[in-house]
């Protein structure tokens, strides 16, 4: 993505963190002359912006994190917690069947929660199964 004449790179990653919780990353990489760097205030947040998104969640469950160019957007699945007492710690934390996305605008990826990721492209009917052929 480009801002103020700089590309930056999106890279979407995946941190094994302990034996209790993983982690999923959202990192940005730009290059200063032939130097990498990490991290840049390219999310949403005030005046103080992120560098990366860091999610953690528990070391068996999964969490969808991937791009869609179509919509210039990262989907994710929302963690929660699995029990209200257990909110805020990663080990408990899961999907729970709702997804959110960071969409760029305006030169920085903005959250967006609960969007719906129906395909825009079905044309409303429900689904018919193909009809069964008779036993013999």
């Amino acid at each position: 993505m480009k801002k103020g004449g700089r590309t930056y790179y999106t890279l979407l990653g995946w941190k094994g963190q302990s034996n209790s919780e993983t982690q999923k990353v959202i990192e940005v990489l730009s290059f200063r002359g032939d130097k990498p760097r990490f991290g840049a205030p390219v999310f949403d947040g005030g005046k103080l912006k992120p560098q990366r998104r860091i999610f953690a969640f528990a070391y068996q469950s999964t969490m969808m994190l991937h791009y869609e160019a179509e919509q210039q957007r990262i989907v994710l699945d929302h963690l929660a917690a699995a029990r209200a007492d257990m909110e805020g710690k990663p080990a408990f934390m899961g999907p729970d069947m709702s997804f959110d996305a960071f969409v760029w605008n305006k030169g920085e990826w903005t959250y967006q929660r609960d969007i719906d990721l129906r395909d825009p492209k079905r044309d409303g009917r429900p689904f018919n199964a193909p009809p069964k052929e008779p036993r013999k």
